[in-house]
């Protein structure tokens, strides 16, 4: 049932910070998933201040199968479709059945 729902995929990439000699953070992505099944849809668009600059920001939900790998996705992770990253906002165990992950996620312009 979920196959036919699921009918693309994305990276999964999960994010590391380490110290820079400037006292910094830098942050570098692996690859946990190089192609998971999943479904996308846009979800809202929306102008937003950052940094006194007006920015375009997409929502977009994906939808994933539940699954050992796909539930140790965390909120710092972030997902890569069609060569765009993804920030994840939302985590959510549709129904708490274990079979579908609902995700939403960040682009921004």
């Amino acid at each position: 049932m979920l196959g036919n729902m699921l009918d693309t995929t994305c990276q999964i990439q999960q994010r590391s910070t380490t110290p820079t000699s400037m006292g910094g953070n830098k942050r570098t992505y692996t690859v946990r998933v190089s192609s998971a099944p999943c479904s996308l849809k846009a979800k809202t668009l929306k102008e937003v201040d950052v940094h006194g600059k007006m920015i375009l920001v997409n929502m977009y939900r994906f939808y994933l199968e539940y699954n050992s790998t796909n539930s140790a996705i965390e909120h710092t992770d972030r997902l890569v479709f069609d060569g765009a990253d993804y920030d994840i906002q939302a985590i959510n165990n549709v129904a708490g059945k274990n079979r579908l992950l609902q995700i939403d996620a960040l682009r921004v312009e």
